[in-house]
């Protein structure tokens, strides 16, 4: 603590709480202040109020007088304060002839800037606090006929040191040290260190395993990337590869055959055989599409089963429409492949056709992986299958709902 006479002859910076009976004048916002009315306009200034949110500030002093012999003490006062007011400046207070408000300059509206302590049964306010520019500090203003200020410090300091812990520490009673502690006392914070420190070795424990899952998961993601979920995000030669890998993972004997044919001569993408039927082979073509499936893509097809009954003198047990639309578009809220084509899918049924939406083959593969189906299971579902595959209907055969795998939509 020291005393002056002029801010300028200390470094602000160095301190933390001004008490005067001189204004704050220029105060360094920073300083929390208790301030007592002065004798004339220049100490009567209590700094300025923090309009939050807006940017802007407006003054704050003992301006005007009231004759008011109705007071009241605001009864949402912090109990320690209410008992301060009520015992020592409501009575000081009642004792004056007027008394001198403490007021917002400009409209009405920042008045609701201070908090009354004491105030007028008009409302005018007598003695009150509020927040100070840029909102690091509070200012608490008495009237001049407040002498002492020990109270008021007493019930300022717990406030202030919830805006601002660093600066007002706790300072820890004596009864709670060690030497005046009983027995019982001491055995209990024993207990409860070692139970802090338990709380604190498991949650380290768990944070250490919570970043390894983390560390696993982002590994796995980036694999499902570039593995299943590519199912519905990739297009041509991607897709084409992803495709493959799945209906391998699935048991498929699967024969790319692009690079086989020569160049120029396009036809499937793919060839398929189950090999639980080792005769059986299905022509896969596969898509994708930012849009929707496009219709022309059966329609070429049945190009592709004609040539291959010219080569292979039978025909293809199955022909395979796999395809990967509207890619820009959440899977969940994708329509199904050709949805607005139920009489063309239904003709390419009947010439052994199955259209397979990639966000459909997402979900087989994910019931395999999920051990919801065998990897028989899932190449029995599509094995026989015509028209439009799709999971729900797989689900509903495991579940024992009537369900078939030709329907189309």
């Amino acid at each position: 603590m020291r005393v002056i006479q002029s801010l300028t002859e200390v470094a602000q910076n160095e301190w933390d709480v001004l008490v005067t009976r001189m204004g704050v004048g220029d105060a360094a916002p920073h300083l929390f202040a208790l301030v007592v009315e002065g004798a004339d306009t220049s100490t009567r200034d209590c700094g300025w109020a923090d309009v939050k949110g807006v940017g802007v500030s407006v003054s704050v002093n003992f301006s005007g007088l009231s004759v008011a012999l109705e007071l009241e003490v605001p009864a949402d006062l912090p109990a320690a304060l209410h008992t301060v007011v009520v015992d020592w400046l409501a009575p000081a207070a009642q004792a004056q002839t007027q008394h001198r408000l403490l007021q917002t300059f400009g409209a009405r509206i920042y008045e609701r800037l201070i908090r009354p302590f004491l105030r007028t049964s008009g409302g005018n306010v007598l003695a009150g606090s509020f927040r100070r520019t840029k909102g690091r500090a509070d200012c608490w203003c008495l009237p001049s006929y407040v002498t002492n200020l020990l109270p008021w410090a007493t019930v300022a300091l717990p406030e202030w040191r919830e805006l601002a812990p660093d600066r007002f520490p706790q300072n820890d009673p004596w009864q709670s040290r060690a030497e005046w502690r009983t027995p019982g006392e001491l055995a209990l914070i024993s207990e409860r260190t070692q139970l802090e420190n338990a709380q604190a070795a498991a949650e380290r424990e768990f944070q250490d395993r919570l970043k390894g899952v983390d560390e696993r998961l982002r590994a796995l993601s980036a694999a499902a990337d570039s593995n299943e979920r590519a199912l519905l995000t990739s297009k041509a030669d991607i897709l084409k590869n992803v495709v493959i890998k799945c209906l391998r993972h699935l048991g498929f004997v699967v024969e790319d055959m692009d690079p086989l044919r020569p160049q120029g001569d396009k036809l499937e993408d793919l060839q398929v055989r189950d090999p639980d039927y080792p005769d059986w082979i299905a022509l896969a073509e596969v898509r994708g599409y930012a849009r929707g499936a496009q219709l022309s893509d059966l329609m070429r097809m049945q190009r592709f089963a004609t040539r291959f009954q010219k080569d292979n003198l039978r025909l293809p047990d199955r022909l395979w429409y796999v395809v990967n639309h509207s890619i820009l578009t959440d899977p969940s809220d994708r329509q199904s492949a050709l949805a607005s084509n139920p009489n063309e899918v239904q003709a390419f049924a009947e010439s052994g056709g199955l259209v397979i939406d990639t966000v459909e083959l997402f979900k087989l593969v994910g019931a395999v992986d999920g051990r919801l189906l065998t990897p028989a299971d899932a190449r029995s579902s599509v094995h026989g299958a015509a028209g439009r595959f799709t999971y729900a209907m797989v689900a509903a055969a495991r579940q024992g709902v009537a369900a078939s795998t030709g329907s189309t939509k």
